[in-house]
């Protein structure tokens, strides 16, 4: 059995509070490779620490996931802090995501988050950008689609606050998404959450979201094997809920793959496939990867798919330079220079995304494109289209 499978066995066993045989022949260097890169380092020390791994690549681990966990505390007290600001001045909100998992996990800073979420009603936007503002942070991009806001603060402090949970990119959703915002529990002042259905729905959307717009890991696939012991939810009322935007049966998948990964269930062709894609570097592995779902899934035309990709390189949309340099409303001769001076600084300090984002363009093959249809069809993502007939 690879690394990758011994360890999530072992963490399924650590968080279940049971055993599992380590043969002599565990891969701990791999198995530690696998855990940085879907950011799990300290759930994974705190699993190898109990089933009794000891020695130098465990210490190089535990400052690893010391430092990881240290990082993780202070956003949390940077998220309390913009909580406690909107509470203060009356503004509702929830807490979503990272965070707010965290509790369900034995030791909740385990769980590493890379920002904050915040929900709030988009008629607050501009006040809580202000709060933003008045905090520290800078206000790098927006998107109308998402209506999401992404705030950033020197050294390592990211937040994002969504207006909405609706989002144009999922039309057929975005009414079962309006739901989960139903019935929430009061934490204190005007802080909320979700109640622990809607809580595990929005977590599994969010898991669905990445598996086939993005990119989904280790780690979310890890989410709903704990709120699923934690919490217990009703599966007939969870899958009559998720059958009315016909994503029932990808919940069942997710299911299997869970017990598969965490629980020692035994695997057969489909589960072997989806693990062994998970594993390697998530359902749809790196940036380069999201042409060939954005072609599989007809979401968008090739042209457009195109254009992403060069603006994902050399700069952002109108709307949010505007957002980010508010002199372009008084100078909108600027625009072009900004357009130049966002590309230039990007390819200076994310040169990997523009490498990427190249290889992307040149590496379309029919050879890839039809294992992502797989992929997706055996997920019960993808039933064809005419070209496949």
């Amino acid at each position: 059995m690879p690394a990758g499978r011994q360890l999530c066995t072992i963490i399924g066993a650590a968080l279940s509070g049971t055993k599992t045989d380590v043969p002599d022949s565990f891969d701990l260097k791999g198995a530690m490779e696998m855990a940085r890169y879907h950011r799990i380092l300290p759930i994974a020390y705190d699993a190898l620490t109990k089933a009794g791994f000891t020695g130098e690549l465990m210490e190089q681990a535990e400052k690893m996931s010391g430092h990881q966990v240290f990082q993780q505390t202070k956003q949390n007290i940077m998220e309390s802090r913009i909580s406690a600001a909107l509470s203060e001045i009356g503004i509702p909100h929830y807490i979503l995501k990272g965070t707010t998992l965290q509790r369900y996990y034995p030791e909740g800073m385990i769980r590493l988050s890379t920002d904050s979420d915040f929900y709030v009603d988009e008629p607050y936007m501009d006040v809580v950008t202000a709060v933003m503002h008045h905090a520290g942070f800078e206000n790098i991009s927006y998107s109308s689609e998402k209506k999401t806001a992404v705030f950033q603060k020197r050294p390592w402090y990211n937040i994002e606050v969504h207006f909405a949970l609706e989002d144009t990119q999922y039309p057929d959703e975005i009414g079962f998404l309006h739901t989960l915002l139903e019935n929430p529990v009061p934490e204190q002042d005007c802080r909320l959450r979700l109640n622990d259905e809607n809580l595990y729905l929005h977590t599994f959307f969010h898991l669905y979201k990445h598996y086939v717009y993005a990119n989904a890991g280790v780690r979310m696939f890890l989410d709903i094997f704990v709120l699923n012991r934690s919490l217990r939810p009703d599966m007939e009322r969870i899958n009559r809920r998720l059958a009315a935007v016909r994503l029932d049966e990808f919940h069942r998948v997710v299911l299997r793959v869970c017990d598969v990964l965490f629980a020692g269930a035994p695997l057969d062709d489909n589960t072997a496939l989806i693990t062994d894609r998970i594993l390697m570097g998530g359902t749809f592995g790196n940036a380069g990867q999201l042409i060939y779902r954005q072609q599989i899934t007809g979401n968008e035309p090739a042209g457009r798919v195109k254009r992403n990709i060069v603006r994902k390189i050399f700069g952002t949309s109108r709307e949010n330079l505007y957002r980010k340099y508010p002199i372009l409303h008084k100078a909108p001769w600027l625009l072009p220079l900004c357009h130049i001076y966002r590309a230039v600084s990007g390819l200076v300090r994310k040169p990997w995304i523009a490498r990427l984002c190249f290889r992307s363009l040149r590496s379309v093959s029919d050879e890839q494109i039809n294992a992502n249809k797989e992929l997706l069809t055996i997920s019960g993502l993808y039933e064809g289209d005419d070209s496949d007939q």
